[in-house]
């Protein structure tokens, strides 16, 4: 089963979040285009897992297709190394993913981005270190309230 496994980035700051959707080998298929505070990195991945599905349009980057309506995928050849690569944009036009690998064919970048629309909509959401999980930190914080000879954070 995939995961979307929320982790800190190696940003400073309130706002050093990220993701990464993890397939059922523990390969990276797509992971997060920014860093996000902590309260709304969840949010963000619920957000995608609403938007993305089989039915999301994907289209070859220099179509410029007018499609301000919704997500969509979108794919390309890098210059750098002629591969191809996929991004994930939303209707504002903002980057919300990036795909995890860069791939030799066309052929092979579009069976990855369908396997990302299916993936993506059946992930279930961990942290990838369980104690940055808020449950936890709740959990944590009820067991010191209850008894004080626990410190915080154990």
């Amino acid at each position: 089963m995939s995961e979307f496994k929320i982790y800190r980035g190696k940003d400073k700051g309130e706002q050093c979040w990220r993701w990464r959707l993890v397939d059922s080998n523990h390969k990276n298929i797509a992971m997060s285009e920014e860093s996000f505070v902590k309260s709304s990195v969840k949010r963000s991945i619920k957000t995608i897992k609403d938007k993305v599905n089989l039915s999301t349009p994907v289209f070859l980057d220099e179509s410029n297709e007018d499609t301000d309506k919704g997500y969509r995928f979108e794919y390309f050849q890098s210059e750098k190394n002629s591969e191809w690569c996929w991004r994930l944009k939303a209707g504002n036009h903002e980057f919300m993913a990036i795909g995890g690998e860069g791939f030799s064919s066309k052929q092979s970048i579009l069976k990855s981005i369908e396997n990302v629309r299916v993936e993506m909509g059946r992930a279930k959401i961990i942290f990838e270190n369980p104690e940055d999980d808020p449950v936890c930190e709740a959990r944590n914080q009820d067991d010191t309230k209850e008894n004080p000879s626990i410190p915080p954070g154990s």
